[in-house]
């Protein structure tokens, strides 16, 4: 399945396939203009983000990153710009991306973290075992065998529920991650594991646009970085 959105003249936004289609892929935003009646939050901005590239969006609060992110997802729509993907440098209208919103993690509250694993990656075409679950759940320290099979998510703690939608993100391997605020409600052990198993997906060829106020732990892993607001 893919979504072609058209936001007339002057604006096209290409979405996500809900399968994977493969590396190689490259994102380009060209004079994206978004503003409200009487403020601009962003004018002509052009980026690219590469294959194994992390793009991390900095700037204060109310400074349109989240605003870009949603754009960059499909939600919102733009005054004029594009957003497109590249494929070995031509155009397609399908790509696999993912999104992490700050406030929102996109779990299924009355079934258990096995659960909610188990369709999200089902719905985006990979085949997991109960056992890859679980391993991926201890990972993240989430052993207890009731907590991970049986416990209704809704009884989660909020840093808990965090860790379930990021472990949803990593396992669906999509070619693009649009992360907003992802370690929010995260200690600072696990602030450690999600750097970690964000740079193994930059090493599978991933992409990444970051927003994050918090430091980024591991030195080396953000490419570029640019700030709205200024």
């Amino acid at each position: 399945m893919s979504l072609y959105l058209s936001y007339g003249k002057n604006c096209d936004v290409i979405m996500y396939s809900t399968f994977s289609i493969g590396l190689g892929f490259m994102l380009e935003v060209c004079r994206l203009t978004f503003s409200y009646k009487h403020r601009v939050l962003f004018k002509d901005l052009s980026f690219k983000v590469m294959p194994s590239q992390i793009i991390q969006v900095r700037g204060t609060n109310g400074s349109g990153k989240t605003t870009l992110l949603e754009i960059l997802a499909g939600l919102r729509k733009p005054q004029s710009g594009q957003v497109r993907f590249y494929q070995n440098h031509r155009h397609v209208r399908s790509f696999s991306l993912d999104y992490l919103p700050s406030d929102s993690n996109g779990l299924f509250l009355k079934r258990s973290a096995v659960d909610n694993l188990s369709f999200w990656t089902q719905l985006k075409g990979f085949k997991y075992e109960r056992k890859d679950y679980l391993r991926t759940l201890s990972d993240w320290g989430l052993k207890d065998p009731w907590v991970c099979n049986h416990c209704p998510v809704e009884l989660f703690s909020t840093g808990m529920k965090r860790k379930l939608a990021i472990s949803r993100l990593f396992l669906c391997s999509s070619d693009f991650l649009l992360l907003d605020e992802p370690v929010n409600g995260l200690d600072h052990e696990s602030c450690e594991i999600f750097y970690d198993y964000l740079n193994k997906y930059i090493e599978r060829k991933g992409m990444a646009i970051l927003v994050s106020h918090q430091p980024v732990l591991k030195p080396g892993l953000i490419n570029n970085h640019f700030v709205l607001g200024v």
